[in-house]
C-alpha cells in the first residue's frame, strides 16, 4: 500500500519522536570519525616539476616548433609523447629500481588490508613482496601533465616528509636513466649510412629512367598537348554534327525543285568548314535571286530556268563538299582519339616514374635527418646531456595531506545528523502502527471519529468524548434507541475506557436513559444469564452513577448458541424499549466471537486503536471480520497519542 502524503507536522513528529536515536547515531558517527582521525596514519606529500623537450635522440619527427638548447636542437613533444613519458616514469622497471634502492616494503594501508583479506578467504595467493611494493608505490605516485604545456608535475605520498622527498628524487633519477636507455642510438649510425647509400643509388636509377622516357617519347608538356587535342576533337565533332544537319535538310530535294524553306534553313547556319560555308552562301544567294525574280516572271521563263540550273549545280557541289569534308573530319577524329589514348598511357607511365622519384627523394631526406639526429643523440649521450629539465626540485610539505581532520570532522557531523534523520525515517517507514487520524483514514479507509492524547491519569477528554457521541448518534440512524458496539482488534487497546466514557457522555442527558453492557466485566449475574433466563433485568442491572451497567457474568464469552436464539433478539428489543442509548463493550474482535455476533444487532461498531502499537494490518482484519458478519463499522477511536512535538511548536503548525 502506498504511503500517504507527508506534511510538516508529520516530519516534525518523526524528528521529535526519534530525537534520541538521531542524537545517539550522530554522536557515534562523530566519535568514530574523531577516533579515526587520531588512529589513521598521517600521509605526507612531496612534489617536483619536470620540463620535457624531445631532442633529436628520438626516432620520430613532429611538425612542431623547434627550440635551441646550447648546441643541441630540441623539438617540442606532442600530447601522445607526453603520455608516453608518463607511462615510462610509472613502468615496472623504473619503480622496481626505486623500491630496491630505498628498500621499500610491500603494500601498506588499505591495500595491505584488502590483500590480507583476499588471501585469508582464498581469493588470492601469496604475492611477490617486491611486486606488491611496486604496485603500492605506483598508487602513491601521481604524474600530472599541465594543460597546454610540456611540464609534468610529480606528486609522491609517503608516511614521512623525508621519505616522500627521497622517493621523488630517486624516481626522477631512475626515469632519466630509463629515458636515455630507451632513446639510445649507438647502433643506428651504421644502419643509416647503409640505407642512405642504397636509397641514393635507387634515386639515381629512377631519375635516369625518367629522363630516358621523356626523351624517347618526346614529352614536353602532356597537359598542354592533351588540352589542344581535346579542343580540336570538340571542333571536329561539332563540324560533323553541322554537316549531318545540312545534308539531311537538303538531301531529300528533287533536282531543280529544291524546297525553299529547307534550303534557306540549312544555308542559314554556319559551319566550321570554310569550303562548305562558301558553297552554302553561293547556294543561298541563288535561292534568294530566284525568289526575287519569280514574283514578276513565270516558272517557265528562261531566266528562271537558268537560275534553277545554277541552283542544281550549286546543290551538287555542296553535297560533294559535305561528303568530302565529312570523310576528312572523321579521319581526323580517329587520329585525335588515338593520340589522346597514347598521351594517357604516356602520362600514366610518367606519373609512376615521377612518383617513384619523389618517394625515393623523401626517403633519402628522412634517412639523412635521422642520421643527423643519431649523431646529435650520440654526442648528447657522450656528454651526458638530457632533454629532461628539472623546473622545480623535489620538496616535501611538512604538514600531512591526510587525514584532513577538520574536513573529516565536518563531514562526520553532517553524515551523523543526516544519517540519523535518514535512519529515523527508515524506521518510521518500517513501522506499520497507526499514529494519526490521517493514517487511519488513508490506510483503513474508515473515519477516525475521535483521537485522544496520552494522559497520565488515563482519562479521556470530555469535549472529544461528547463529539464522539454526537457523531455516533448521527451515523447510527434515525431509530429512537441507539445501540453502539465498542471493541478493539487485540487486547490492550483501551476499548473499555472508550465504552465507559461514551456511556457517561450519553448519561449526561438527564432526560435520557443509558445502559452500558460490558461483556468483559465479570459479575455474579451477567448478560448471558439475562438472555438465558437465569436472571431478571433488575437483578442483572447495577447502577453506577447515572449509567446503568450489566456485566458479562462469570463466563469469558457469551455462548454462541445464545446469539442466534430468539431469546437474544427478544432481549435486545426489550433493552431498546427501555433505554435511549445502549453501549456494548465486547472482547477484542480477533480474540472472541462476541463482537462479530453482536454486529448483527448493533447500529454500528466503533473500534478502539492504541496509537503506535497496533499494526494497520491487524485493524484491517478486525474491520473485515465485522463487515463479513453483516456488521457496520461507524469509525475508529485513536487512543494514547503521543504529543512529541512541544506545544509551543505544535500550536504554530
Amino acid at each position: 500500500m502506498e504511503q500517504r502524503q507527508l506534511f510538516l507536522r508529520d516530519v516534525l513528529t518523526v524528528l521529535f519522536k526519534r530525537k534520541f536515536l538521531i542524537a545517539v547515531f550522530a554522536v557515534v558517527v562523530i566519535v568514530a570519525v574523531f577516533v579515526g582521525n587520531q588512529l589513521w596514519p598521517a600521509t605526507y606529500e612531496a612534489t617536483a616539476e619536470l620540463r620535457i623537450l624531445r631532442g633529436r635522440e628520438t626516432s620520430q619527427l613532429q611538425p612542431s616548433a623547434v627550440q635551441m638548447s646550447g648546441s643541441a636542437t630540441l623539438v617540442q613533444m606532442g600530447r601522445e609523447d607526453i603520455n608516453s613519458e608518463v607511462e615510462v616514469m610509472l613502468s615496472n622497471d623504473v619503480l622496481s629500481d626505486v623500491v630496491q634502492e630505498l628498500g621499500l616494503g610491500g603494500s601498506s594501508g588499505l591495500r595491505a588490508i584488502i590483500n590480507n583479506i583476499q588471501q585469508a578467504v582464498g581469493l588470492k595467493g601469496p604475492g611477490d613482496a617486491e611486486q606488491e611494493a611496486v604496485e603500492d608505490l605506483r598508487e602513491r605516485i601521481e604524474v600530472i601533465a599541465a594543460k597546454d604545456t610540456f611540464v609534468l608535475e610529480i606528486v609522491v605520498e609517503a608516511g614521512s616528509p623525508d621519505m616522500a622527498r627521497d622517493i621523488c628524487e630517486k624516481l626522477i633519477g631512475e626515469y632519466k636513466v630509463k629515458h636515455a636507455e630507451i632513446f639510445s642510438t649507438t647502433q643506428s649510425k651504421d644502419f643509416f649510412k647503409v640505407e642512405i647509400k642504397r636509397v641514393e643509388d635507387e634515386l639515381d636509377a629512377a631519375q635516369r629512367d625518367l629522363n630516358t622516357y621523356r626523351n624517347e617519347n618526346n614529352v614536353i608538356s602532356t597537359e598542354a598537348e592533351k588540352e589542344l587535342l581535346l579542343e580540336q576533337y570538340r571542333d571536329a565533332k561539332k563540324l560533323l554534327v553541322q554537316l549531318e544537319q545540312t545534308q539531311g535538310a537538303i538531301g531529300g530535294s528533287d533536282e531543280g525543285d529544291v524546297e525553299q524553306r529547307q534550303i534557306i534553313g540549312a544555308l542559314s547556319s554556319q559551319t566550321e568548314s570554310p569550303v562548305v560555308t562558301e558553297l552554302q552562301l553561293k547556294l543561298l544567294e541563288l535561292v534568294l535571286r530566284r525568289n526575287n525574280i519569280s514574283r514578276s516572271l513565270g516558272p517557265k521563263h528562261p531566266e528562271i530556268l537558268a537560275v534553277n540550273e545554277e541552283i542544281t549545280a550549286a546543290h551538287e557541289r555542296l553535297a560533294e563538299a559535305i561528303t568530302t569534308t565529312r570523310q576528312v573530319t572523321e579521319a581526323r577524329v580517329a587520329e585525335i582519339e588515338e593520340r589522346i589514348k597514347a598521351l594517357n598511357d604516356t602520362e600514366a607511365d610518367l606519373e609512376k616514374l615521377t612518383s617513384k622519384v619523389a618517394v625515393l627523394a623523401d626517403t633519402l631526406e628522412y634517412y639523412r635527418t635521422k642520421a643527423e639526429e643519431s649523431l646529435v643523440a650520440e654526442t648528447m649521450q657522450e656528454k651526458q646531456l638530457s632533454s629532461i629539465a628539472i623546473v622545480s626540485e623535489p620538496r616535501a610539505n611538512p604538514d600531512p595531506v591526510s587525514p584532513q581532520k577538520l574536513l573529516n570532522l565536518i563531514v562526520g557531523i553532517l553524515a551523523g545528523v543526516l544519517g540519523g534523520i535518514g535512519l529515523a525515517f527508515f524506521l518510521e517507514y518500517l513501522d506499520h502502527g497507526l499514529k494519526t487520524p490521517e493514517d487511519i483514514e488513508h490506510f483503513l479507509n474508515v473515519a477516525c471519529l475521535a483521537s485522544f492524547f496520552k494522559d497520565s491519569q488515563l482519562t479521556l477528554n470530555e469535549k472529544e468524548v461528547e463529539r464522539l457521541a454526537t457523531m455516533l448518534d448521527a451515523g447510527a440512524g434515525d431509530s429512537d434507541s441507539k445501540l453502539v458496539q465498542v471493541a478493539s482488534s487485540v487486547p490492550g487497546e483501551g476499548s473499555q475506557r472508550v465504552a465507559r466514557a461514551l456511556a457517561e457522555a450519553y448519561a449526561s442527558n438527564p432526560n435520557g436513559r443509558t445502559l452500558l453492557i460490558d461483556l468483559t466485566n465479570e459479575t455474579a449475574s451477567g448478560f448471558a444469564d439475562l438472555v438465558a433466563g437465569g436472571a431478571s433485568l433488575d437483578s442483572a442491572v447495577s447502577d453506577q452513577g447515572a449509567v446503568a451497567t450489566i456485566g458479562g457474568g462469570n463466563r469469558k464469552d457469551c455462548p454462541a448458541y445464545l446469539w442466534t436464539s430468539p431469546q437474544m433478539r427478544q432481549t435486545i428489543e426489550d433493552l431498546r424499549s427501555k433505554y435511549d442509548h445502549i453501549v456494548f463493550h465486547t472482547l477484542p474482535v480477533l480474540q472472541s466471537h462476541d463482537a462479530m455476533n453482536l454486529a448483527r444487532f448493533a447500529d454500528g461498531a466503533v473500534l478502539s486503536i492504541q496509537a503506535d502499537d497496533t499494526r494497520r494490518e491487524v485493524v484491517q482484519r478486525a474491520i473485515e471480520s465485522i463487515t463479513g458478519a453483516a456488521g457496520r463499522v461507524l469509525g475508529t477511536v485513536l487512543l494514547d497519542r503521543k504529543q512529541v512535538i512541544p506545544n509551543v511548536v505544535y500550536r504554530r503548525i
